[in-house]
């Protein structure tokens, strides 16, 4: 019999003490995302979008099984949880061509198919009132934004305005019910919708045609209007006013690649989030004002946070040489 307490231990084990946890995931494949279970401390569950395929743990990270379709393994380039997933269970990936969607926390898959010629699904979003509007957003490399609004079943696409069709990032605001706020970063900069993805308007940014490759939005957008956008060149771009105006972060080398940006769970409290660029992950708790270096593991592409998380605690990476990490400070 499997003894559920034991997963557990080895489960918190790895948290703690293990960097490299890819047991089943290719070492030299580039993982593109990651996304942890809220209810981890219960189900241990953990997904890792890998150009080798979608990848699900069911210990932890302590092990990874392929979802194997009926085509095989597709690449997976994104992989998203609903916000009620503690309830719905439902999960999304992005394919080459489609996206798979799971309402069973991930043991079995349906794939939705894209207009031909198949673009890359290269990101996702979903709303944080998908319960009731069940509207999930993906992002393209080369054929913009597509828009769900029955759960992912079907997509249409939503790109007036949007001056550039190769998304690389996107984000939502928390407050999506009443303000239809959304934002991607492409690449060439910045687009805003705010009557939820019927039309976009770029923004004007510190520097102009730099690649946006992360976004994070604070839970108390609503009040606040703080929003991050990562570059590729020129560092880290902050907006306290839901995106009118940016200033360019003085804290931190403008040189360096922002690939992920995350905030954590405390976030509204205590002001922490994690960046990872190209050389290291950094942390902040003071809501971005002031950073000191968490890691020097360098090529970090995805960061994921387990719920009940504390400053000094491990995050979960995806590395674009390959493999899945647990990175505690250091």
């Amino acid at each position: 019999m499997h003894d559920r307490r034991k997963s557990t231990e080895e489960a918190r084990t790895v948290r703690d003490d293990v960097i490299e946890v890819s047991n089943g995931l290719p070492l030299d494949v580039p993982v593109l995302d990651v996304a942890i279970s809220p209810t981890f401390d219960h189900d241990h569950g953990c997904y890792a979008a890998s150009l080798a395929g979608l990848y699900r743990s069911a210990d932890g990270g302590i092990s990874w099984t392929a979802v194997v379709l009926n085509v095989g393994k597709a690449a997976a380039f994104a992989v998203a949880l609903s916000p009620a997933y503690t309830i719905d269970q439902q999960l999304f990936a992005g394919l080459a061509g489609g996206i798979l969607r799971s309402c069973d926390a991930g043991s079995s898959w349906a794939v939705s198919l894209l207009p031909t010629p198949p673009p890359t699904v290269s990101a996702l979003a979903v709303s944080p009132n998908f319960s009731k509007d069940g509207i999930v957003f993906a992002g393209t490399a080369g054929d913009g934004v597509f828009r769900s609004a029955d759960r992912g079943a079907s997509w249409g696409s939503w790109n007036f305005g949007l001056l550039d069709y190769n998304v690389l990032t996107m984000a939502v605001s928390p407050n999506y019910a009443q303000d239809e706020t959304l934002f991607v970063g492409t690449g060439s900069g910045l687009f805003r919708s705010k009557n939820g993805g019927r039309a976009w308007r770029e923004i004007d940014l510190p520097i102009a045609n730099t690649s946006i490759l992360a976004l994070a939005i604070s839970p108390a957008f609503a009040h606040d209007g703080l929003i991050y956008a990562g570059a590729e060149e020129g560092g880290l771009f902050i907006s306290r006013d839901a995106g009118i105006s940016w200033a360019q972060s003085s804290v931190q080398e403008s040189d360096e690649s922002i690939n992920v940006i995350v905030l954590a769970p405390s976030f509204s409290s205590d002001g922490c989030m994690l960046m990872a660029t190209n050389t290291r992950v950094r942390c902040s708790t003071d809501r971005g004002q002031s950073w000191r270096d968490w890691t020097g593991v360098a090529n970090v592409i995805g960061l994921s946070i387990p719920p009940g998380w504390r400053v000094g605690d491990s995050v979960l990476a995806a590395l674009s040489e390959g493999g899945v990490r647990w990175l505690p400070p250091t």
